[in-house]
């Protein structure tokens, strides 16, 4: 897990409410395991992805 991850992840102790996330990464993957039940984690573009080679 990178620096970032984990600076995002000590900074909501009691989890994520509210996500919007349009570019994907390595912050993506840090908040998708710390969502609060019924929080909302909307999804769109993902561009980080946009020019990989495989899937």
């Amino acid at each position: 897990m990178s620096e970032n991850s984990r600076i995002t992840l000590a900074s909501r102790p009691t989890g994520v409410d509210c996500s919007s996330e349009n570019v994907g990464g390595e912050i993506m993957f840090a908040i998708k395991h710390v969502p609060n039940p019924f929080s909302l984690l909307a999804l769109h573009g993902l561009i980080s992805g946009y020019n990989a080679t495989e899937p």
